[in-house]
């Protein structure tokens, strides 16, 4: 794009009008006849891009009506143009600040509190979203666990350090268990911060469900292994609720592990 027809496109000028300007500045005093033969355009249409030369002030007419002829001005009223334009947006600014600041406070994102939603693939996602909960600022996180298949996922190292850094945190967790799952190392729950109960129901759980502060983390089977994270208030308070259900009907029974 040539220098001159940008500076058309920033003063709201078509393309067509610059290239009549074009043929103008190089070939006037024009006749509008000339014109629409040399770039191939309707005269009509001629005529309405001239107008619009002329009410900018680029170009102006010589002769009788009936056999006017076009002529270039001095380009430099393209820059003058330019500055007129530049003192326009100049004197919205404060005008513009003032409707942004009244439009902030209406914002829909301001209203309604949009869930902030991030899914990852594969195992080293499960463990970006488990170690995030370490900065849980309730310092308490309840999970729903189907704790084979998440430990499977996990592994044990991960698990240990993950472990070692919570409790440096100071960070609980209450754990509703499938029954019957409990690998060795996780045994020690009062030393591992760890409230823990055992549901029949969730024999054939393969999903863990955790929540802390405003986050919801969903991890599915080592199948699929993937995991979700969701920043939602509403979403929190309800996985909470459903939790406080099953850990009331929840058993106590540990298989052997400590009380």
């Amino acid at each position: 794009m040539t220098t001159v027809k940008k500076i058309f496109k920033n003063l709201g000028l078509s393309d067509k009008t610059y290239l009549i300007y074009d043929q103008v500045v190089k070939n006037g005093p024009i006749p509008p006849s000339y014109l629409a033969k040399s770039i191939n355009m309707p005269r009509s249409s001629v005529y309405l891009y001239l107008e619009e030369l002329l009410k900018a002030g680029l170009i102006s007419t010589t002769g009788s009506y009936k056999k006017r002829k076009f002529i270039a001005e001095d380009p430099k009223r393209l820059i003058s143009l330019i500055e007129k334009k530049v003192e326009k947006f100049k004197e919205l600014i404060p005008e513009a600040e003032k409707a942004a600041k009244k439009m902030t406070e209406n914002l829909f994102l301001r209203k309604y509190a949009i869930p902030e939603v991030k899914y990852f693939i594969g195992k080293e996602g499960v463990r970006r979203v488990i170690e995030a909960s370490l900065n849980a600022k309730s310092k308490e996180i309840w999970g729903i666990i189907a704790i084979s298949n998440l430990y499977d996922i996990l592994g044990d190292d991960f698990l240990r350090e993950y472990t070692q850094q919570r409790i440096k945190k100071g960070i609980r967790v209450k754990n509703v268990w499938p029954l019957g799952q409990e690998p060795e190392y996780l045994k020690r729950h009062k030393e591992q911060l760890r409230d823990l109960k055992f549901s029949e129901n969730l024999k054939d759980f393969t999903a863990s469900f955790l929540t802390y502060d405003d986050i919801v983390i969903i991890i599915t089977s080592q199948e699929e292994i993937l995991s979700i994270q969701i920043r939602s208030h509403n979403l929190a308070q309800a996985i909470k609720i459903l939790f406080d259900q099953l850990w009331q009907k929840a058993s106590n029974a540990n298989r052997g592990g400590e009380p």
